[in-house]
C-alpha cells in the first residue's frame, strides 16, 4: 500500500460528520439536534414532545437494529441520525447482551467478558451506522464530579 502524497479534502458538511453532544438535562440539546439537516431522531428516552422531528422511539436494542435496517436500506431523505440518547441505548444493550448469556448483569462473565461484549456490540452497530452515508449525532447526558487535588477542589463535567 503506498503512502498519500496529497492531503486529503477537509469536509465540512455536518450531514457527513459523526458528533457527540453532551450537556446537563434540558439545556437544548434535542432542540439543537433539530436544526441539523433532514434529521431522523431514535428517541430511546421520553422528552422530544416540544419538539416537531421525525422519530422512531426505540424500547429496546432488537428495535434500534431494527431501525439501523431501515436506515441502511436508503428509502429515504434523511440527512442526518441522531441517537437521543446514547446513556439509554448502552442500557438497551447491555439488556440484549445479558438476555444472550442468560445473565442478569455482565460482572457475571469472568474476567470482564461480559462487559467486552456489550463494548463489542454497541461498537459493532454504532460503527456500521456511522459508515452509512449520513451524519451520525449522538446525544448524551453528563455528569458532574467534584476533584480534589492536593491544592484545590473543583468540579468536572465528563459524559455519562
Amino acid at each position: 500500500m503506498a503512502l498519500p502524497l496529497e492531503k486529503s479534502e477537509k469536509v465540512i458538511d455536518l450531514s457527513k460528520q459523526v458528533i457527540v453532544i453532551y450537556g446537563r438535562s434540558k439545556i437544548g440539546k434535542s432542540t439543537f439536534c433539530s436544526q441539523f439537516e433532514k434529521p431522523l431522531f431514535l428517541a430511546t428516552e421520553a422528552g422530544l414532545n416540544h419538539l416537531e422531528v421525525y422519530r422512531m422511539n426505540i424500547t429496546s436494542w432488537k428495535k434500534f437494529l431494527e431501525a439501523c435496517g431501515e436506515i441502511a436500506q436508503g428509502k429515504h431523505d434523511f440527512k442526518n441520525v441522531v441517537i437521543d440518547t446514547v446513556d439509554k441505548l448502552v442500557v438497551f444493550c447491555s439488556d440484549y447482551v445479558c438476555g444472550e448469556n442468560s445473565i442478569s448483569h455482565p460482572s457475571e462473565l469472568p474476567h470482564g467478558k461480559g462487559w467486552a461484549l456489550i463494548t463489542s456490540e454497541l461498537n459493532r452497530a454504532i460503527t456500521k451506522l456511522a459508515s452509512l452515508p449520513y451524519g451520525l449525532v449522538m446525544v448524551s447526558h453528563c455528569d458532574q464530579q467534584e476533584v480534589e487535588t492536593k491544592t484545590r477542589k473543583y468540579n468536572r463535567w465528563t459524559i455519562s
